[in-house]
């Protein structure tokens, strides 16, 4: 079994930088990141941002990227695009 280490981060409207933490598994931080939503809404829909099972976003997960995997999220809300971004570290 490959163990992994996620570096979660979340970019605010503004290009701010928060630290969401360190995982062992990207559902171990939806919970985290979701903190940091709670006041977001989509553009088009109106509804409340969050990660999750049946949730308006999906599961937080990886995927193949260029060099390797990533699970960038790029959100877009009224007050202007936010992101969940980090590093997988193996």
């Amino acid at each position: 079994m490959e163990l992994k280490k996620y570096e979660v981060v979340f970019v605010d409207e503004y290009n701010n930088w928060y630290l969401v933490g360190f995982y062992d598994t990207l559902k171990e931080a939806e919970k985290d990141v979701n903190e940091y939503l709670k006041t977001y809404v989509d553009e088009e829909t109106n509804e409340p941002l969050y990660f999750g099972k049946n949730s308006t976003c999906g599961e937080l997960t990886e995927y193949a990227s260029t060099f390797n995997y990533c699970f960038d999220r790029i959100l877009d809300t009224p007050e202007g695009c936010i992101q969940v971004r980090g590093f997988i570290f193996d």
